[in-house]
């Protein structure tokens, strides 16, 4: 057992409960016990900078590293065993791993893959198979929880995709991926986006706010500035997010280096550019010369 962070809470908030997985440059995957204030380290994998949790809250998705590159992988929180999403193979490792996150019932792993020369390609992952394309030029993706829907951020706009397996026939009537419905974007680009579990509201981060809007484009909150905090090296600007398995707070983790912190914030309130912080998450620093990148997500209990 080790102590990487502390947990502050705020405003009389209601006894937080689940776990936040999260990764560090210095430790590796983390999980951290909301109501027990305790982090265990559950993988210490090198460079596994974004993590995603299946829905029963058993199995992880990670980074795994392979040569120069990495490949998608999953582990299981109760064996620790590993396997491969990808045939090393039939597609060549990647650069770099981004936002994986699990489909609905968690047959399929979406990430984002990050070559060497900084191209991005939403690719989907299931079986030890090739790992197909689903779109270029991808910076965020989610799977709305219950569905196959896959929302995709390419900075500028959000779009809506519905995918299949790629092991089962397509029964769609023209096959293809095309777009269900797509938003402008106006606040700039979209860093993370995540969808509650009623799949009724997304949040989007946009620079240093999170937007909170319903699926048919309506805002329903803007959380104000995340940068608070006087940071050393740049402003600690958020990095990726997720709800809670209520759907009424976010958590939302910025960096970099000794200013980075994960905050849960309730995602209800009245006025328009305020939030209230139920819990603040500070993390202990990396080593100075790391690069991390702070992937919060809430595991649901088992049987939930």
């Amino acid at each position: 057992m080790i102590f990487l962070a502390t947990l502050t809470a705020c405003e009389r908030a209601p006894k937080l409960t689940g776990y936040l997985v999260y990764s560090t440059a210095a430790h590796g995957i983390v999980a951290y016990d909301l109501a027990a204030g305790r982090a265990t380290t559950i993988l210490a994998q090198d460079g596994a900078a974004d993590v995603a949790v299946n829905r029963r809250g058993r199995q992880m998705a990670f980074a795994l590293s392979a040569g120069a590159g990495q490949l998608p992988a999953t582990v299981s929180l109760a064996t620790g065993s590993i396997d491969t999403l990808c045939d090393a193979t039939t597609f060549e490792p990647l650069f770099k791993m981004q936002s994986p996150a699990y489909s609905h019932p968690g047959d399929l792993v979406s990430f984002v893959g990050v070559d060497a020369l900084g191209q991005r390609q939403l690719r989907l992952a299931v079986g030890g198979g090739p790992c197909p394309l689903v779109a270029p030029e991808v910076t965020a993706a989610a799977f709305a929880p219950g569905t196959n829907r896959l929302l995709l951020s390419d900075g500028q706009a959000l779009a809506i995709q519905q995918v299949v397996n790629p092991l089962e026939p397509d029964r769609r009537p023209e096959g293809g991926l095309p777009p269900l419905v797509r938003y402008g974007l106006d606040e700039g680009a979209v860093a993370d986006v995540a969808v509650n579990r009623d799949v009724d509201r997304l949040a989007l981060l946009l620079g240093t706010s999170v937007r909170v809007m319903d699926f048919s484009g309506n805002d329903q909150r803007v959380l104000a500035d995340f940068a608070e905090v006087p940071p050393k090296y740049g402003a600690p600007l958020p990095r990726s997010i997720v709800f809670s398995p209520d759907g009424q707070a976010v958590a939302v983790a910025c960096g970099p280096n000794e200013d980075a912190a994960i905050f849960v914030v309730a995602v209800d309130g009245k006025l328009p550019g305020t939030r209230r912080t139920v819990a603040r998450l500070k993390l202990e620093p990396p080593p100075l010369a790391a690069k991390p990148a702070w992937a919060p997500k809430i595991l649901f209990p088992p049987g939930s």
